[in-house]
């Protein structure tokens, strides 16, 4: 499913471009090289029972997304590069959390590094796999194996919304993200007013 998916988006930044599928997954950043590109596409098609299936599924997410408010999220991934929850953020918060942690909570440190790159994967629409490694992880082995096992652990306790330390967290995570998302939205808007006015 991944791959049927970063290919799908491939096609349709190619449709929005007028460039080569491989222009637009370089575009994207994602690691598409052109062999087996149409193998997802054809299985799909093919369990739909069509083989225009795949062609009018493309057409019905590009009207959505022509309908919808356009959000630049290779310029929030960009912005979000070295980015991490910061430690006091992260604190305020932990203290909101009434729950005591579960058996499966994850030491604190490492849960606010894990609950960066799901902050990350909301904010830009990413997946967790390409989210950034924390400047903390980058010299520390130790940590840095940690941390490429817990993003997806917690991401997935998150995404789940099963278990109860991890339900209430949620919320709290999402609103921050949806702050940072309008920081982010609001720093381009005047980067680019910025540009404006020096033409």
């Amino acid at each position: 499913m991944p791959v049927l998916r970063r290919t799908t988006s491939a096609f349709l930044v190619r449709r929005a471009l007028g460039k080569t599928v491989f222009d637009a997954a370089e575009f994207l950043g994602l690691g598409i090289d052109g062999k087996g590109l149409v193998t997802p596409i054809t299985r799909w098609a093919r369990r739909q029972g069509t083989p225009e299936a795949y062609e009018r599924a493309t057409d019905a997410i590009a009207a959505e997304l022509a309908s919808s408010p356009l959000i630049d999220d290779r310029h929030r991934r960009t912005l979000l590069t070295n980015w991490a929850l910061p430690p006091d953020a992260w604190h305020q918060i932990a203290d909101q959390l009434k729950r005591r942690p579960s058996p499966r909570y994850i030491a604190d440190d490492r849960a606010r590094l894990a609950a960066t790159a799901y902050i990350w994967t909301q904010a830009t629409h990413g997946e967790t796999q390409f989210a950034p490694q924390p400047a903390e992880a980058r010299n520390d082995p130790e940590l840095d194996a940690a941390w490429s096992q817990d993003r997806f652990t917690i991401g997935h306790w998150l995404r789940q919304n099963k278990v109860p330390f991890y339900q209430q967290m949620k919320p709290l995570l999402d609103t921050y993200t949806a702050q940072l998302a309008r920081a982010d939205d609001a720093a381009r808007s005047s980067l680019q007013l910025a540009r404006s006015l020096a033409n």
